[in-house]
């Protein structure tokens, strides 16, 4: 007699929609396997595409720092010869002063003469109206200009006030 279960109760007969003899837990088992390794193909694919996105920006990277290093060196030879041509110059004007220092140390105390004419003439023709002054104020004495100059707040003009006059209209 036909043995018609198995341990486990699978059937020995060939299922349906294959073509292999083998047991209805091993096509089950099959399966599921196969699920699996998709499940983990896809994973790899993702795994695979992120690694290969990564090694793009890491190539990209890689040339942008190869051309900041360019771009820096070169600033920085720039600088390292700008560097170099102050120092020369700051060493040629340190022995100049060096020189003009020992002069002035050796040379004989001149005398300072008064000013010339000429350096007592030389001021500027700007001029400035004083007008709209209250009647008891005389705009051609110092002490009104000091007052005005200070209300001001221009105290620091007043040195450069030569004289005062009255106003002559054309």
């Amino acid at each position: 007699m036909p043995q018609s279960h198995l341990s486990g109760g699978e059937s020995n007969a060939k299922n349906e929609g294959t073509d292999c003899d083998a047991p209805y837990w091993f096509l089950k088992f099959d399966q599921m396997m196969a699920a699996r390794f998709d499940r983990i193909e896809k994973r790899f694919d993702i795994f695979t595409q992120t690694l290969r996105e990564q090694q793009e920006a890491i190539d990209r990277n890689a040339k942008d720092i190869a051309e900041l290093h360019d771009r820096l060196s070169g600033g920085l030879s720039r600088l390292e010869l700008q560097q170099k041509e102050n120092a020369r110059a700051l060493t040629t004007l340190h022995e100049e002063f060096t020189e003009l220092a020992s002069a002035a140390r050796s040379a004989p105390a001149a005398t300072v003469s008064a000013p010339t004419s000429e350096a007592a003439n030389c001021s500027d023709n700007c001029e400035v109206r004083l007008s709209g002054l209250p009647p008891q104020l005389n705009p051609y004495d110092i002490s009104t200009v000091e007052s005005v100059l200070s209300a001001l707040g221009e105290e620091r003009l007043l040195p450069h006030v030569i004289r005062m006059r009255e106003w002559n209209p054309k």
